[in-house]
């Protein structure tokens, strides 16, 4: 099974590594659970041949007992979301397998993804900028609040009085009564 990107009928970007197929013209993504993406893989590797549910079965679920049930599944699911409802994408040969009738062609940049246009570039560009300054307004502003040389008229202060300056009277004790 391949690893590497691949476009598919021109309208969809399979990437084997993330589980992921891609409509391009959508842009949606939808993931697929590993067999199905192994099943996409192996079709596409055999575009335009007849590839055996024998050989489907044995390579994708090792010979599992109810892995003829499931293959069916997958092509199923494949179907949908290839948008195959004509079955022409994924052809069924009954009783022998299936054929992919489909262009597969790499990615035309290395990353596979569409290129950005310019505009939509220079808007996040933009947008960026907007964003550093608003955060550099406010990191100034924050500093200046908490930095700048405190208000004496909000700060109270604390006297210490020593204890001879103390009221000793019948009711006070040198301990709770401290006079001005």
């Amino acid at each position: 099974m391949t690893t590497e990107r691949f476009i598919l009928n021109g309208k969809y970007l399979v990437d084997p590594t993330r589980h992921v197929v891609k409509d391009l013209t959508q842009e949606e993504e939808v993931r697929l659970e590993t067999r199905v993406m192994t099943l996409l893989c192996i079709l596409a590797e055999h575009a335009d041949q007849l590839v055996t549910r024998e050989m489907l079965v044995k390579t994708i679920w090792n010979d599992y007992g109810g892995a003829d049930e499931a293959l069916t599944q997958s092509v199923s699911h494949l179907r949908k979301v290839l948008q195959d409802t004509s079955r022409t994408i994924i052809e069924t040969i009954p009783k022998k397998g299936y054929v992919l009738h489909a262009s597969v062609a790499a990615p035309a940049n290395p990353s596979g993804s569409l290129p950005i246009p310019r505009r939509a570039n220079q808007l996040n560009k933009s947008g960026l900028l907007y964003t550093l300054t608003i955060a550099l307004v406010s990191g100034v502003a924050c500093w200046f609040f908490f930095n700048r040389s405190t208000d004496r008229r909000l700060v109270s202060h604390s006297t210490a009085v020593p204890f001879w300056k103390v009221n000793q009277s019948v009711d006070e004790t040198n301990l709770n009564t401290i006079l001005p």
